[in-house]
C-alpha cells in the first residue's frame, strides 16, 4: 500500500511541515502520557496530599481523555 500526500506550497507549507514530522509529534506525546499521565491513569500516584490527590487523578484523567481524542482514528 502506499500513500501520496499532496499539499501546494507555499499555501500549505505548515501542513506539510505537520506531515513530515508526525512521527516526532506522536513520539513527545507517547513521552507526555509515559511520563505524566501513565502513572496517575494506571497506578493513581498522587501528586498530592490525600484529599486533593483524587480531584488530581480525575482532572489527569479528563485532559488525557480530551488530547486523545484528537488522535482518535
Amino acid at each position: 500500500m502506499k500513500a501520496i500526500l499532496e499539499f501546494d506550497i507555499p499555501d500549505e507549507k505548515e501542513q506539510h511541515i505537520d506531515a513530515v514530522n508526525g512521527s516526532k509529534y506522536k513520539g513527545q506525546i507517547d513521552s507526555l502520557y509515559n511520563d505524566v499521565f501513565r502513572p496517575i491513569l494506571k497506578y493513581g500516584n498522587p501528586i498530592i496530599g490525600n484529599n486533593l490527590a483524587r480531584q488530581h487523578e480525575l482532572i489527569v484523567t479528563e485532559i488525557w481523555i480530551r488530547v486523545s481524542e484528537h488522535f482518535a482514528d
